[in-house]
């Protein structure tokens, strides 16, 4: 997934909710998040969850 796929798919949420299975979520593909968050890409800033930007990287699927 792109930078922007992610950011697309992550709501604010309350501060450090990491079960991307969860129903606050809608319409993730949690083992994509999940496997973000697992390489650092997905982040915990100031109670909000921030994507690192990957340039032309991507993550996950």
């Amino acid at each position: 997934m792109t930078e922007q796929e992610i950011v697309r798919m992550i709501q604010k949420e309350e501060a450090y909710h990491t079960d991307f299975n969860a129903t606050y979520w809608d319409k993730v593909d949690s083992a994509t998040l999940q496997s973000c968050y697992d390489k650092g890409f997905l982040r915990w800033n100031n109670d909000k969850l921030v994507v690192t930007p990957l340039g032309k990287r991507s993550c996950g699927g």
